[in-house]
């Protein structure tokens, strides 16, 4: 099975000085023009860097169960509002007009590969677990429709208020777990139909930082789930 590369540069030559700034920071990358790029073997990992004309295109990831979605960094020789506007609906992070130096493009290039990381620990793992949450002095019940290391998404009859404070009891999404217990604040809380069960809430949850243990534990949640999810029925 051939590997997908960290980082991805689609241009027509003229991105040599990102790619150098790339190797100066230690990161190995794969350059093609847009004619040689296939989905199934060079969508990126990591970092998708392009420029303006190639990212109105269809960049798509391959057809895969739950792919992490690359940093994109954009390179522009010209500005205007509306083509900004345009990149950022495309998907764009970063927007880097032209010149730059060299000092500024290698920030750039840390803040993205940073931006990387932090966007891994929220990737979201469908869970469809029932599970239980403490709301003030009220225990309800609750659908568990996905969990990441920062957060989750309840899935109930009624709606959290937003900015509302959670004990979102997840000892059910492993097996032989007694106790499992993240604090976690309402970030945002919508309503949305369903035709088996009518209108339903969706609440977008955002955890309290965890201790190490707890950490651990979410952190086996996660990969049990995704083991389970890839083995065959």
């Amino acid at each position: 099975m051939q590997t997908r590369p960290k980082v991805l540069l689609l241009d027509d030559g003229d991105l040599t000085d990102v790619l150098v700034a790339l190797g100066e920071l230690g990161e190995n990358c794969v350059r093609l023009p847009w004619h040689q790029y296939d989905a199934t073997r060079h969508f990126p990992t990591k970092l998708l860097v392009l420029t303006a004309r190639y990212a109105r295109l269809p960049i798509k990831p391959p057809q895969s169960v739950q792919v992490l979605q690359p940093i994109q960094i954009v390179f522009m020789d010209y500005y205007s509002q509306n083509a900004q506007q345009r990149l950022l609906d495309s998907g764009a992070d970063f927007l880097v007009r032209r010149p730059i130096s060299a000092k500024r493009l290698h920030e750039t290039l840390k803040r993205a590969l940073a931006g990387h990381s932090e966007r891994r620990r929220a990737l979201r793992t469908p869970m469809q677990k029932e599970i239980r949450v403490r709301d003030g002095i009220r225990y309800r019940s609750a659908l568990l429709a996905d969990l990441s290391l920062t957060g989750c998404q309840l899935v109930t009859s009624l709606p959290f208020q937003e900015g509302a404070t959670l004990q979102v009891q997840l000892a059910a999404v492993l097996p032989h777990l007694k106790s499992l217990c993240v604090t976690g604040k309402v970030v945002r809380s919508y309503r949305r139909s369903e035709s088996r069960f009518g209108e339903i809430t969706a609440s977008g949850i955002r955890f309290e930082p965890v201790g190490s243990e707890t950490q651990q534990q979410l952190e086996t949640a996660l990969m049990f789930r995704a083991i389970h999810a890839a083995s065959p029925a």
